[in-house]
C-alpha cells in the first residue's frame, strides 16, 4: 500500500481518469478506485482476514487509519457474532494507549474498544482495572 501524500495523489488521479472515461456514478466510481488500490469496501470487511487491520494501521495516512478502525468495528460486530475477537480488542487498546497516536485516532480507538468489549475485559475509564 502507498502512503500519505502519494496514495492521495494516485486516487485522484484515478479518479479523473475515470470519470473522463464516463464513470459518473459516485458509487461505483469510489468502488473501482478502492479496488484498483487494494481497499477493501463495505461489503467486503466481513470476508476480510481478522489481521487485516493490524498488518495494515501503520501504513496508512490518519484517513485511513480511521477507515481502517471502522473495519475493525465492523468485524467486531458482524464475525464471531456474540464473542468478539479479542485480538482486534487488544489491537485497538495497544492503539488507544499510544502516546503518539493523533487526537481523532485515540478517541476513535478508545470509543470502538468500549462499546464492543465484553464486560469482564478492562476499561479506560474503570480505576479498578
Amino acid at each position: 500500500m502507498a502512503s500519505g501524500d502519494k496514495l492521495t495523489e494516485l486516487v485522484g488521479e484515478k479518479i479523473i481518469e475515470l470519470a473522463r472515461a464516463g464513470e459518473r456514478n459516485p458509487d461505483r466510481l469510489t468502488a473501482r478506485v478502492l479496488a484498483e488500490f487494494g481497499i477493501p469496501t463495505e461489503d467486503q470487511w466481513s470476508l476480510l482476514p481478522i489481521e487485516f487491520v493490524p498488518a495494515h494501521f501503520d501504513e496508512v495516512s490518519v484517513s485511513g487509519q480511521l477507515h481502517m478502525l471502522d473495519v475493525a468495528e465492523h468485524q467486531l460486530i458482524h464475525v464471531n457474532a456474540g464473542a468478539p475477537h479479542t485480538s482486534l480488542l487488544e489491537f485497538l487498546a495497544v492503539v488507544a494507549g499510544r502516546g503518539d497516536a493523533p487526537p481523532e485516532i485515540h478517541m476513535r480507538a478508545v470509543e470502538i474498544y468500549q462499546e464492543r468489549k465484553p464486560y469482564e475485559m478492562p476499561s479506560f475509564d474503570r480505576p479498578d482495572t
